[in-house]
Order: C-alpha cells, then sequence, then structure tokens
C-alpha cells in the first residue's frame, strides 16, 4: 500500500529530525557556537523532506480525512500512533532548545550590560520620568 509507505518514510524523516535536535542539545550544552550554526542547514533539510512526505500524504489521500482511512487498517493505524509520538517528543525538544537558548542569551546580555553600562547621565524629563 503507497500510503503505508510514505507514512514509513515520513516516521523516519522525524525521527531524523529528533536525532538532529538531540545533537543540537548537545552542542547547546557544551556552548559550541560552531557546531550550532553547522546543524541548522541539516535541520532544514530534514524539514524539507518531512513536506515533501506531507504533500506526498496528502496527494495520495486526495482531500480524504486521514482518520476516515486509517481506521479501516491496523498497520496504518500502528504508523498513525507512532508518528504522533515522535512528533511529541520532537515539540518537546524543540521546547527546551529554545529555552535553553534564550537563557543563555539573557544572560549574556545581563553580562555585556555590567561590563558595559551606560555611562550617559541620568536626567528627568517633565513627566518626572528618566530619559534613556
Amino acid at each position: 500500500m503507497e500510503l503505508l509507505e510514505i507514512m514509513k518514510s515520513e516516521k523516519e524523516a522525524l525521527n531524523y529530525l529528533k536525532e538532529l535536535l538531540n545533537e543540537q542539545y548537545q552542542y547547546i550544552m557544551k556552548n559550541d557556537v560552531f557546531k550550532l550554526d553547522e546543524i541548522v542547514d541539516r535541520i532544514q533539510q530534514s524539514n524539507k523532506k518531512i513536506a515533501e512526505c506531507e504533500v506526498n500524504r496528502r496527494r495520495v489521500l486526495a482531500g480524504k480525512p486521514l482518520k476516515d482511512v486509517i481506521e479501516t487498517d491496523d498497520d496504518l493505524m500502528k504508523e498513525y500512533i507512532g508518528i504522533k509520538d515522535v512528533i511529541r517528543e520532537i515539540t518537546l525538544q524543540k521546547d527546551t532548545n529554545e529555552l535553553l537558548i534564550k537563557q543563555q542569551l539573557i544572560l549574556t546580555n545581563k553580562l555585556l550590560a555590567i561590563m558595559n553600562p551606560n555611562r550617559d547621565q541620568k536626567t528627568y524629563n517633565s513627566y518626572g520620568y528618566l530619559k534613556k
């Protein structure tokens, strides 16, 4: 069945993306900026592969809802559940990576503010607020 093969390839592509996000997490923890920059291209390529699988799946379904099609076949149902689980794991890893990057950026900005404070003289405006 063509739909089953498409769903299997989509699951493989999603698993590869999950591996890339785990690798990205390792680079974030090691503060390896150059490796983080390199992995971005591989993540984008993986996203393109996933989008191609999605387009193929929609082409095969021809407008029919996926849930209606998978209810009739146990193999399709297993693949669908597997895909949903991988997507959930990807979302969790992506959110974790984003949070860690944001924390590191906040820390970096605070350190820069400490090292190079604003030396302008503070004055009050006509409303009683400090000018910045």
